[in-house]
């Protein structure tokens, strides 16, 4: 798949949300709802995106960033509530999940918030603001997929599938996810360029460590004095263990053999 393949495209989200709304997707009014930007932390699996939204959370000042806007809840949600159009299930969520003079923000992959933009959703707010969150390590990342794919354990607070079995190695499977992040990390940054050329990226290896400066930066982003926040420990923790060092090596050593064999031929090494 392209770049532009996940801009353009409609993903499953899309299709099941206009599916369910029977087009009713677009925001039409001729001003904001809300006097505050709609927050969009951009995103693509296993990069750290959690656990940033957890510390945008901590501060008080940023409410939701969670994936509001996966097919699966909206649907759900609208029929519990008897929302009848996108925009509406947008403000629902916005005003449930805000409080006092908190910012509403959700996550969404390039595929998502292309939607977003289609739907005319950033106009319901003043303004969009992405923090788009990126793992420098895509090996990491996408062994860290394969792994919770096979045992449903997407975050630390979670007791994954029940009946899950040791996570089984796949080359061809992680090697999938590289292809695809690399491709999908692309997308994201033509996107929020698009949307914002000062697009704040923050990288997962830099801001684990030292969330602090980060999450400063991030609410100085929406105008606001970051100087007294101080943050908690996060309610997640990294995952990571001895099975994702060795799924790790394993790739790496087959990566390396593939590129070897691939020179013999021509300088017999």
């Amino acid at each position: 798949m392209s770049v532009t393949n996940f801009l353009t495209i409609p993903d499953a989200h899309q299709e099941h949300i206009f599916r369910h709304f029977d087009g009713r997707v677009r925001y039409e009014g001729q001003s904001p709802i809300f006097d505050k930007p709609l927050v969009v932390i951009l995103f693509t699996n296993r990069c750290g995106s959690n656990l940033f939204a957890d510390y945008l959370r901590s501060t008080g000042r940023i409410a939701g960033l969670k994936e509001m806007i996966n097919y699966s809840h909206v649907i759900s949600v609208s029929k519990d509530l008897g929302i009848d159009s996108f925009p509406e299930f947008i403000a629902s969520e916005a005003r449930f999940a805000s409080a006092d003079e908190q910012v509403f923000g959700v996550k969404a992959g390039s595929g998502q918030l292309s939607m977003l933009l289609r739907c005319n959703i950033h106009a319901m707010f003043n303004g969009i603001v992405v923090f788009r969150v990126i793992r420098h390590n895509i090996v990491d990342q996408a062994v860290s997929m394969v792994i919770a794919e096979q045992t449903g354990k997407w975050t630390s607070n979670v007791a994954g599938k029940p009946d899950a079995c040791e996570p089984v190695y796949s080359f061809s499977d992680i090697l999938m996810w590289v292809n695809r992040f690399t491709v999908e990390n692309s997308a994201g940054a033509l996107l929020g360029t698009m949307i914002d050329p000062s697009l704040q990226t923050v990288v997962y290896e830099e801001f684990q460590s030292n969330p602090l400066p980060f999450v400063k930066k991030s609410i100085e982003r929406l105008g606001q004095d970051a100087s007294q926040i101080t943050l908690a420990e996060p309610s997640i923790r990294k995952q990571a263990n001895a099975l994702n060092q060795e799924f790790r090596q394993r790739f790496l050593d087959e990566v390396r053999a593939q590129i070897q064999a691939g020179m013999q031929p021509a300088y017999g090494l």
